[in-house]
C-alpha cells in the first residue's frame, strides 16, 4: 500500500513514482491519500509507503490525527504490545518530501521518527 498527504504535489509526485517503479515489477498496491484510507487496515499490508512533508519537524496535522486515530484504534483493539515487537513479514517505510527552504536532513528525522513509532 502507498499512502500519502500531500499540500502542493510534490509528496504525490514521489508517491507516483514508487507506485510506477512497483508497476514495473508487476506489484500493483493499493495508492490512496491519507484521507481516502482511514478504513484501510494497514496490517493487511506486507509493506506500506507512507508520504508527507516534514513541517516544523512533524507531520502536517492531517497525517498525525490519521496517526492517533488508528493508534486509538490499535490500541483499543489490544494490537499494540508491551516493547513493541515487530510483526513478522510486516514492514513499513516513510518517505519525507521538502516544498521551500528547510534545515537538511536532519529535519525529517523527528518527523520520521514519529510516524516509524506508528508502525
Amino acid at each position: 500500500m502507498v499512502i500519502y498527504w500531500s499540500a502542493t504535489g510534490n509528496t504525490a509526485k514521489v508517491a507516483k513514482s514508487i507506485i510506477q517503479t512497483l508497476a514495473q515489477k508487476d506489484i500493483n498496491p493499493v495508492f490512496k491519500k491519507i484521507g481516502e484510507a482511514s478504513n484501510e487496515e494497514l496490517h493487511n499490508y506486507d509493506l506500506v509507503f507512507m508520504g508527507t512533508p516534514s513541517y516544523q519537524f512533524l507531520p502536517p496535522e492531517p497525517v498525525q490525527h490519521f496517526v492517533k486515530r488508528k493508534m486509538k484504534l490499535h490500541r483499543e483493539r489490544g494490537d499494540i504490545k508491551p516493547v513493541a515487537p515487530h510483526i513478522e513479514g510486516k514492514n513499513a517505510t516513510i518517505f519525507c518530501t521538502y516544498s521551500s527552504p528547510h534545515t537538511g536532513i536532519r529535519e525529517a528525522t523527528p518527523k520520521d521518527e514519529y510516524l516509524g513509532q506508528f508502525f
